[in-house]
């Protein structure tokens, strides 16, 4: 028996080598190899190894070293074979920690002296073959737990194999059949090692010869088959389990190969093998194979389905080898694009609510309803948020933005189910209420500016903002762009009352509405077209009639309209914005006039008063415009008189203060026009840098008929006396009411008793009578009334 021995030890050097070689030699990138793999090759090395040399061991000592070292891949290799197949196959990886603690425990309880005999005892017996043997008796731990354990592994292990087979194509069963066949011989002859027939030899333990013939078959596998093919099973479950339809074709296109979605889509069958594929792929048509050959992508539309097909080349070395369709059902990610656009096309991007394009269809269809069932009506609300602007510039389009998305909700909050609210672009939204009635319009237009009304919070400030609204209710023979067109006059005809107000449509406002809405129009154009002029009112000396100064005022002289009074225009222009710019220009040709009649006649040191707007006084650049005009005229700044309304004073105390402060450094004269007429407060008078005051000419007009308007008059000039301020009263028409100005004490006036509003020219012509007025008689002047 010596030369089975030698045999015995030869092979497991052997196998040792082998095993060594493959856990370093495999390659990483074309085998299923890791850390896994390679520590369960370099155990099997070490049993291997470890099972030769516990042969030359002479004492028991010997015995019990190489025993103890055999016993580190004895508890791990049933660990690293179930972490190894577990990868192959594509399976949940666990963790090797906890795989490892009973490997770990029993490798304690063997080098622990006082626990070792759990695991076996170890006693020299006699020499056999030449060498001294030695032997075991098995403890509790080694049949209870540690073999157990160690079976429970590799079984585990072997189960996710056959699984695989069992689900794995047929070029794939060789390769994982074999490495079945290399687990299982090992197993069976440790198996048989441990049972009780092999009782009266167990000294010579038979699982290195099956891990030395596991690794021949390893050996020859791995070149024949190879069975470290990186994840086989995963990329065959991969193939299988594809939504999308899988075909291999051959250079021919003829089928080779098909996934499950590919026989349900295609109706695929072992029968179909060899078969083209334009006899599969019947919803492609010769276009579109020629552009999926060419392309290399194509997308077809068959039935209520769309599918994209794409073809892939299958290369092996640069060489074609065949061809992979990928057919594609696309026909949720299309249906999808094509509800984005018809959402993009019918709803608007920030609100979310419908836009003008399908509130329009939706009215069209409400119209249809009612004109079957006369007894139904309609009502169309056209909403416009007040301020939208000064909050949108102040605060920024983000905060505007915000501002219409709250808005949107509450309008929503306010309506039925069967109701239309849609956004019709920037701050304007209409509604389309379905069976309204007219009693309940002032109930429904009040609920929505109650909404509207409430406090928005922004992530730094908190606005308040209300609605005009404008309401038509469904008459017959109305096209849905006539009511759209009457709910918008209706409107504007609120928006022009005030802010927060509703208008229901009569088409008795609605011709001075539209002529309101062509000024608008034709205001814009008007300095272009150079429509407006000045007019000068002279001021003069209420003792003397001589001329002090003028007062600047705007006019328009209208194409169509003829002259249009300012008491018109103004307030559009305030409305449009546009203000600040007619204010400018006043200012400017004003001061160029000026700056030509001081020219003409140094000696009457004339002034110049020009009216300010509350929307021009507001802008930061007011004292740079006034500055440069100043600048660019040669017009000194005491010359130049600007009057402000009480309106302004009271808009922003602090602010208006620094202001009329900026513009008393400049030299310019603050005058208080309509003075008595607002409601300033008379404590800041005294901390206002004031010229003057400007008596209103309706108390002027009434201080001989009215007690309450004489008083006022004596109120004010005693005010202005005392705080030192210059007095010009308005609307002097009759002697009577001169001689009574003048006894008050007030020095300066204008009106009609004196000048009419002039041009240019004939203000020129004044002047040149040393700007003495030749004062009309009362009888005349009564005439003119």
């Amino acid at each position: 028996m010596q030369w089975f021995l030698i045999f015995y030890i030869s092979v497991n050097f052997l196998a040792a080598v082998v095993c060594t070689a493959v856990a370093f030699l495999v390659p990483q990138k074309t085998a299923q190899v890791d850390w896994g793999f390679r520590l369960f090759a370099l155990m099997t090395a070490l049993w291997c190894a470890t099972s030769g040399l516990f042969f030359l061991n002479e004492t028991t000592g010997d015995f019990w070293v190489w025993t103890g070292i055999q016993t580190l891949p004895y508890v791990t290799v049933p660990v690293l074979w179930l972490y190894f197949i577990l990868q192959l196959t594509g399976n949940r990886l666990p963790s090797p920690v906890v795989l490892l603690l009973v490997p770990i425990a029993t490798l304690i309880v063997y080098w622990n002296p006082d626990w070792s005999s759990l695991m076996w005892t170890v006693a020299q017996t006699d020499w056999r073959y030449g060498v001294s043997i030695a032997q075991y008796e098995r403890g509790p731990w080694f049949t209870f737990v540690h073999t157990p354990y160690s079976y429970a592994l590799i079984s585990v292990g072997h189960a996710y194999l056959f699984s695989a087979i069992w689900q794995s194509r047929r070029k794939q069963r060789r390769s994982l059949i074999l490495l079945l066949c290399c687990g299982l011989i090992p197993l069976l002859l440790n198996f048989l090692t441990l049972s009780p027939l092999y009782d009266s030899s167990r000294f010579f333990d038979l699982t290195p010869i099956g891990l030395a013939i596991s690794t021949v078959l390893f050996c020859w596998g791995l070149s024949q088959y190879q069975i470290l093919q990186r994840s086989p099973l995963a990329y065959q479950q991969i193939f299988t389990s594809l939504k999308a339809s899988i075909l291999v074709l051959d250079l021919d296109y003829r089928l080779i190969e098909f996934n499950a979605a590919a026989e349900a889509l295609l109706g695929c069958t072992k029968n179909t093998i060899g078969v083209s594929a334009q006899e599969l792929v019947t919803c492609l048509q010769g276009s579109d194979w020629s552009a999926l050959r060419t392309q290399g992508k194509t997308e077809v539309k068959s039935s209520q389905q769309y599918f994209q097909i794409e073809q892939f080349p299958i290369l092996r070395q640069e060489r074609l080898l065949g061809y992979i369709l990928n057919i594609s059902d696309i026909t949720q990610s299309r249906q999808l694009q094509e509800q984005l656009l018809e959402g993009a096309l019918l709803y608007d991007s920030l609100t979310g609510l419908p836009n003008r394009t399908l509130f329009y269809d939706r009215l069209r269809q409400a119209l249809k309803r009612c004109d079957r069932n006369p007894t139904q009506s309609i009502a169309i609300a056209f909403v416009d948020v007040d301020r939208f602007k000064v909050i949108n510039d102040s605060l920024g389009h983000l905060a505007g933005d915000q501002v219409l998305i709250e808005v949107a909700k509450r309008l929503q909050s306010c309506l039925r189910s069967e109701d239309t609210v849609a956004r019709f672009g920037g701050d304007e939204f209409a509604i389309l209420a379905a069976n309204a009635h007219p009693q309940d319009i002032e109930a429904f237009c009040k609920r929505l500016q109650r909404e509207i009304q409430e406090p928005i919070t922004l992530e730094t400030h908190v606005v308040n903002t209300s609605a005009s609204i404008g309401i038509v209710l469904r008459a017959s023979q109305r096209s849905p762009e006539k009511l759209i067109q009457d709910a918008d006059i209706a409107m504007y005809q609120a928006k022009s009352k005030g802010k927060g107000l509703f208008a229901v449509f009569e088409q008795s406002i609605a011709n001075a509405t539209l002529q309101r809405m062509e000024l608008e129009v034709s205001l814009r154009q008007a300095l272009e077209r150079q429509e407006f002029f000045l007019v000068f009112q002279p001021i003069v000396a209420i003792s003397s009639g001589e001329i002090r100064g003028f007062e600047a005022l705007l006019r328009w002289q209208h194409p169509t309209h003829g002259l249009i009074s300012p008491t018109v225009f103004i307030p559009i222009a305030e409305e449009m914005g546009i203000i600040s710019v007619l204010d400018r220009w006043v200012l400017k040709n004003a001061c160029q006039q000026l700056h030509q009649w001081r020219v003409q006649h140094p000696e009457l040191d004339l002034t110049m008063s020009v009216n300010l707007s509350t929307a021009n006084f507001i802008f930061a650049n007011l004292v740079e415009t006034v500055t440069e005009t100043l600048d660019r005229t040669q017009v000194a700044g005491k010359n130049l008189k600007l009057e402000i309304t009480e309106s302004i004073l009271m808009k922003d105390p602090e602010a208006t203060a620094r202001v009329l402060k900026q513009l008393k450094d400049c030299g310019v004269e603050i005058l208080l026009d309509d003075f008595g007429t607002g409601h300033s407060s008379l404590s800041y008078l005294h901390r206002l840098p004031l010229e003057g005051l400007k008596i209103d000419k309706s108390f002027v007009h009434e201080a001989q008929y009215s007690p309450q308007s004489m008083e006022i008059i004596k109120t004010i000039v005693s005010l202005a006396q005392g705080l030192k301020l210059k007095l010009i009263a308005e609307g002097i028409e009759t002697d009577a009411q001169r001689r009574l100005l003048l006894g008050l004490g007030c020095d300066l006036g204008q009106g009609y008793l004196w000048w009419k509003p002039m041009t240019s020219r004939k203000a020129s012509n004044a002047l040149q009578h040393r700007g003495i007025a030749q004062q009309p008689r009362v009888s005349e002047f009564s005439k003119r009334l």
